[in-house]
């Protein structure tokens, strides 16, 4: 594949960085130091089923394997979530689930969050920045034009977008819905995932594709069929690193399950609040939530938490 052009690359990155226009928080909320206190949102299932009613005392915090001090807290109202929505040429197929998906979120996500909409293809752009109406977003994503770039840029998205995020407070979602493929990106996977781990952000991940590659499974050649296995691994691997969660459906009615579970599972979300902080030292600090019950015995529940702190 040629080199980039620098002026193209140059391009790509001021679309995002004067789009967004964060000015609005930034003016009002003072900027995150690397070692200020963390929240951390935890997931907490049993059988496929979210737990809810725990109380402190549930709760056990290891940073770096050892105990760590955590109070439970109320969740940060209002949330900004930002839709990440892929708008590559070969997105165009899977156009139908995704509007199925969006107006699941114009019908049935909470009022009161602060909600904004980015499209990445070769470029990353701002279709609508934050806003508290819903049909607002619906609409700017019914306007969206399809780019005509084959190139996708997933994790400059992925960078750009958290990189703004994480440097404000507050409860912060991203909705990244795609295939997880990237041909044109600047920034790498591991790129994305430094930055995500020095944020708080949350990530839920919505892959596209599934229903067109089961249908065309039998004349996929092999190259191909490693991509997309790679391209599946990229949402996972982004979705767990956060504490998020990853859909793959494989129909129009699929894809409004799961937006409708984007919001089910914040709603049920726990926030621990983590007042140790971070050396700012550029190291992964692991994380490890525990549940017990009043006998300090692990009932056998799932835990889905982000993987780590990283202060840059």
């Amino acid at each position: 594949m040629p080199a980039k052009p620098r002026a193209t690359r140059t391009a790509a990155r001021q679309i995002i960085a004067g789009g967004l226009a964060l000015t609005f928080w930034a003016a009002r909320v003072p900027a995150v130091e690397p070692d200020a206190p963390r929240n951390l949102y935890v997931s907490v299932e049993r059988d496929g089923r979210p737990v809810e009613g725990l109380d402190p005392t549930n709760f056990r915090l290891f940073v770096d394997g050892s105990p760590a001090p955590v109070q439970l807290a109320p969740q940060e109202q209002p949330a900004q979530v930002v839709f990440v929505i892929e708008n590559s040429s070969s997105a165009e197929y899977y156009r139908t689930e995704i509007a199925a998906a969006m107006q699941e979120f114009e019908e049935t996500a909470p009022e009161g969050h602060w909600y904004a909409l980015v499209s990445f293809a070769r470029d990353v752009e701002v279709v609508a920045d934050f806003t508290r109406r819903k049909e607002n977003i619906a609409s700017a994503f019914d306007s969206m034009g399809q780019s005509g770039w084959q190139d996708i840029s997933t994790f400059d998205a992925v960078y750009n977008v958290v990189g703004k995020l994480r440097r404000i407070r507050g409860r912060h979602i991203v909705v990244l819905i795609g295939s997880g493929l990237d041909r044109y990106s600047e920034r790498s996977l591991g790129d994305a995932e430094k930055q995500l781990q020095a944020s708080d952000v949350t990530i839920y991940a919505i892959g596209t594709g599934t229903l067109l590659r089961r249908q065309y499974e039998p004349y996929v050649f092999p190259g191909l069929r490693m991509s997309e296995m790679q391209a599946r691994g990229v949402l996972e691997t982004l979705a767990e690193d956060s504490g998020g969660k990853v859909w793959f459906p494989d129909s129009a009615s699929g894809f409004a399950d799961a937006m409708r579970g984007v919001f089910t599972d914040m709603a049920l979300q726990y926030r621990l609040f983590y007042a140790g902080g971070i050396p700012p030292d550029g190291k992964l600090h692991k994380i490890n939530v525990k549940i017990v019950d009043f006998g300090g015995r692990a009932p056998g529940y799932k835990v889905r938490a982000r993987k780590g702190w990283r202060a840059a």
